[in-house]
């Protein structure tokens, strides 16, 4: 039953581009890399994409996966089964609609909400747990909301909420079991979190994945600015043409698989655009910041402040 129902889902690629308000039958920016003309095209034959610029290809499984930041395959499907469930963007596309035409309802403002989850962070030590002081999560838009609706059901998680701007959040659940689809969840437009940082920094700017990973290298003395999610790199990439930084971009993405491809994507298109930037590992053995401050925090100090 399952192996059908992820049929039928590949099977409505188009369905999904077109309520986004993209005319499938022309080519439309690449949702892989900062896409400056249109390069990506949609095979019916195949129910796939594919960027002639990157080279990038891909089911509908893949593109969700890019555009949500979600890795594992299980997670994937689910979301999936949610989008076309209507859950998240309407399905039937609008009458005679132009490309790139938004289908989307006005962005919600969760001014109130922050107001109001703010006040609340130091009910939880989760941060604390992670090497981060109230004062640093205070200082940079972070909240608990005990009672967090994170699923359709609404199932309450306590949950920790960073605000990356007056239209989005970020989730992520304070319990140490939590289940697959109930520890992360993105609510609203998720652009970059700090991300006006890029205009703002006065010396070498951090960027790093996870928002926790950038309050990681705020905590020991860094500036620091984060993605959110490598599926945000061509956002990262649109926003740093546009801002042109005056300080050198330290690209410290996780050591996984998936963020130094990021790493190497966004290196490419920086040096394209004449952008000053180092890679730097400074996380050393460990994944991420946030796991070198927990188990190492002497060392990852000191290269944190090695930069400057």
């Amino acid at each position: 039953m399952k192996d059908d129902r992820k049929l039928e889902i590949k099977g409505r690629m188009a369905e999904y581009l077109e309520s986004k308000g993209i005319d499938v039958s022309k080519p439309f920016h690449c949702v892989y890399h900062l896409d400056n003309n249109p390069s990506m095209s949609f095979y019916a034959k195949t129910n796939r994409v594919k960027c002639f610029a990157c080279g990038w290809s891909g089911d509908i499984f893949d593109l969700i996966g890019i555009e949500y930041g979600i890795k594992d395959h299980k997670e994937v499907f689910r979301k999936a089964e949610n989008i076309f469930g209507g859950l998240e963007v309407p399905l039937e596309a609008p009458k005679h609609t132009k490309q790139y035409q938004s289908t989307q309802k006005p962005l919600k403002d969760y001014t109130a909400y922050f107001k109001r989850v703010q006040p609340q962070l130091r009910q939880t030590d989760y941060l604390l747990k992670r090497g981060i002081s109230y004062e640093t999560a205070e200082r940079h838009a972070v909240g608990f909301d005990p009672k967090f609706k994170f699923t359709m059901n609404g199932t309450q998680i306590p949950s920790i909420i960073l605000f990356t701007g007056q239209h989005s959040f970020t989730a992520r659940s304070t319990l140490p079991d939590s289940k697959d689809g109930e520890r992360v969840k993105k609510v609203g437009s998720s652009p970059l979190y700090l991300g006006g940082m890029l205009s703002k920094a006065d010396r070498p700017l951090i960027i790093t994945e996870g928002e926790i990973d950038a309050l990681s290298v705020i905590e020991v003395g860094g500036s620091a600015m984060a993605l959110g999610s490598t599926s945000n790199a061509p956002l990262f990439l649109k926003r740093v043409s546009e801002e042109r930084p005056r300080v050198t971009l330290i690209l410290a993405l996780d050591n996984d698989k998936e963020g130094q491809a990021a790493t190497e994507r966004i290196a490419r298109e920086l040096t394209n655009m004449n952008v000053d930037f180092k890679v730097c590992n400074i996380s050393g053995d460990y994944n991420d910041p946030s796991e070198a401050l927990q188990f190492n925090r002497d060392v990852f100090t000191k290269t944190v402040k090695g930069i400057y």
